[in-house]
């Protein structure tokens, strides 16, 4: 397990030199929390037999790369990790209004609460209850908002929808809208 930030902290990885390797590497954005693998068969630990279980909220990058080791030099994987869900950054923008936005509650939906990972090839499973993720505005008081990102845990080819429960600009305040889906 390495932490990003304190590799130097972390022995060296000592291989077989000629031989071909496959190699994971996966994250959740953090520093403190690390998804451990689980196996189909604990007692025949296979990578075809093992996935991620983890919460549909947390932020999942994957990495696969398959290389044959050199004993006699230093072997680097240039590890790229790719984000496996959609991060959302949502703008509102009242600024046409003259008046300020004071109350903003909004969601995406659907979106599920869990998400499982093969590690043989990265495909994801979402499970869970479908629910919606709060898009998250730190402040109030200004004519232009912009979102914390929101991660999303949606199937494939499924529309997500951006729904407003409440918003009031100046004091006019509306409730129920879905001005998106796609």
């Amino acid at each position: 397990d390495y932490s990003y930030g304190n590799e130097n902290n972390t022995s060296p990885l000592q291989l077989d030199g000629g031989r071909q390797y496959v190699f994971i590497a996966y994250s959740v954005n953090s520093t403190t929390v690390l998804p451990a693998v689980e196996f189909q068969d604990a007692g025949s630990k296979t990578l075809s037999g093992s996935k991620l279980n983890v919460s549909g909220d947390l932020d999942f990058m994957y990495f696969k790369k398959e290389m044959m080791v050199s004993g006699a030099e230093d072997n680097y994987l240039a590890i790229i990790l790719k984000h496996m869900l959609c991060q959302i950054t949502t703008t509102i923008d009242a600024s046409a209004t003259g008046y300020l936005i004071n109350e903003l509650e909004s969601s995406l939906s659907p979106h599920k609460a869990e998400l499982s990972i093969s590690l043989l090839d990265g495909a994801l499973t979402h499970g869970g209850d479908s629910k919606r993720a709060d898009v998250i505005f730190s402040s109030f008081g200004a004519a232009r908002l912009v979102s914390l990102p929101t991660i999303i845990n949606a199937e494939e080819n499924k529309e997500t929808a951006f729904t407003i429960a409440t918003i009031t600009i100046g004091d006019i305040t509306q409730n129920n809208i879905t001005p998106f889906t796609g």
